[in-house]
């Protein structure tokens, strides 16, 4: 069975119960990797009008065909469920690590349907799948959670995906975090994980994954590694803010403008240059190695972390009007920690200054923040009510700017930026095109 590792775990949280199967011939064929995969298992295993937060719903988390091969740039992992935010089919990919990992421990796909009693967590170690309690895991952050699991089980070389504060509380933009900075952001994935009360999926494989002629797939790959080489290695997708803003496409106060005056402020050359970049890395079998290491050394944002990609950039910085780089180093840290998608997030708040700044909503409204553009504080509190469904206006952000602008009414579903389907658009200015 070439490439693929010829199994998927079946688990039922409400039963307490966990099967494996076959992944079937006639399943890899007509439909490949874990992307097709999961969108055929999703279409059988769900019926109709399923609400995407009960426990009828599916939650599968699917690795890629080539996937723990040598073959760069294949460490995809593919979360698809019902969404609760669009309320259609939904497929959220991240890179990591964990993809690989799950190929390595015997399985290509993880089903995962039913609602538990109480927080669990699925540990899988090779052949060896079981539900353990998370009741001390649950209300942690990503980082503690992760930091916690592999302390458990004495080896930090486990790789897992889990929900911060915000997928516990059911934010409909939730996050599944793959591992820590590695992230299934978008359409409320980790919503639908908070809901069956899964804290994390944690994994360990020896194994290897079989390909039918080792020695041509390497020569292909190193052939892969020297053209993708060829390119500049100093870039990031953060790379990408320089450019778009000057071509007026960078999403700015909530989409009124695609140019931000100090907008490369918050680039990768900006970044870099002013020391807040040490280093790169990237995902399993990646040698781009796109993510960034940044660090603040001194102030109330001093702090070694991760990024900011490209959209984090736009939806936590240009379309917030913030262009102090400690602020969106902050602001996406939070992100990770509490699990949310920092699109639908920084979509949400700039959302919400709009509102503030034509008086739709006060003071008194917000819990006492000047929820202005360019207000870094604000912004980074913004986030955190967010996540924990802080007051009224945590808890109406948390539902998405779509339902938000709905339940508040006012005319405000008049610079309510998302597309018809619920979703809070990416970073594009398309009107300029």
């Amino acid at each position: 069975m070439y490439g693929w590792a010829g199994r998927i775990l079946y688990v039922d949280l409400t039963k307490g119960r966990i099967r494996e199967k076959e992944t079937p011939k006639g399943l890899r064929e007509a439909f490949i990797g874990g992307r097709g995969i999961n969108a055929k298992l999703l279409w059988d295993l769900t019926r109709p009008g399923v609400d995407p937060l009960s426990p009828e719903n599916v939650l599968i988390f699917g690795a890629g065909t080539l996937t723990g091969t040598p073959v760069p740039m294949t460490g995809r992992l593919t979360v698809t469920t019902k969404s609760p935010q669009t309320n259609l089919y939904l497929k959220s990919v991240s890179g990591g690590h964990f993809a690989g990992e799950l190929k390595f421990a015997g399985y290509d796909h993880v089903v995962v349907y039913g609602r538990a009693e109480k927080p669990l967590y699925l540990w899988i170690e090779d052949d060896h799948a079981e539900l353990r309690s998370a009741d001390h895991l649950w209300g942690m952050d990503v980082k503690e959670t992760n930091r916690t699991i592999k302390s458990d089980h004495k080896d930090r070389e486990i790789k897992t995906v889990c929900i911060g504060p915000a997928g516990e509380n059911l934010v409909k933009y939730a996050s599944v975090m793959n591992t820590v900075y590695n992230v299934s952001a978008r359409g409320g994935v980790g919503a639908v994980m908070g809901s069956k009360r899964l804290k994390a999926i944690a994994v360990k494989g020896s194994g290897t994954v079989e390909v039918k002629n080792p020695e041509r797939l390497m020569e292909v790959s190193m052939k892969i590694v020297e053209r993708l080489s060829a390119f500049s290695p100093d870039w990031c997708t953060t790379d990408l803010v320089d450019f778009i803003n000057r071509a007026r496409l960078l999403p700015s106060l909530n989409f009124r403008s695609g140019f931000l005056e100090d907008g490369h402020k918050i680039g990768y050359r900006h970044l870099k240059e002013a020391g807040y970049v040490k280093g790169k890395w990237g995902c399993f079998s990646c040698i781009v190695g796109c993510h960034l290491h940044s660090v603040i050394k001194e102030g109330p944002y001093t702090r070694h972390t991760v990024g900011p990609e490209y959209e984090t950039a736009f939806a936590l910085g240009s379309n917030t009007g913030v262009t102090d780089p400690e602020a969106l180093i902050r602001a996406n840290e939070l992100c990770a920690l509490y699990g949310l998608d920092t699109i639908s997030t920084g979509s949400a708040i700039s959302w919400a200054m709009e509102c503030y700044e034509r008086g739709v909503i006060s003071k008194s409204d917000t819990g006492g923040l000047e929820l202005k553009f360019g207000n870094a504080e604000a912004m980074l509190e913004a986030i955190r009510m967010i996540a924990f469904r802080r007051g009224w206006l945590g808890n109406l952000l948390a539902e998405g700017v779509k339902r938000a602008s709905e339940r508040l009414g006012r005319g405000s579903w008049k610079w309510a930026m998302c597309n018809s389907k619920g979703m809070e658009h990416a970073g594009l200015d398309l009107r300029t095109w």
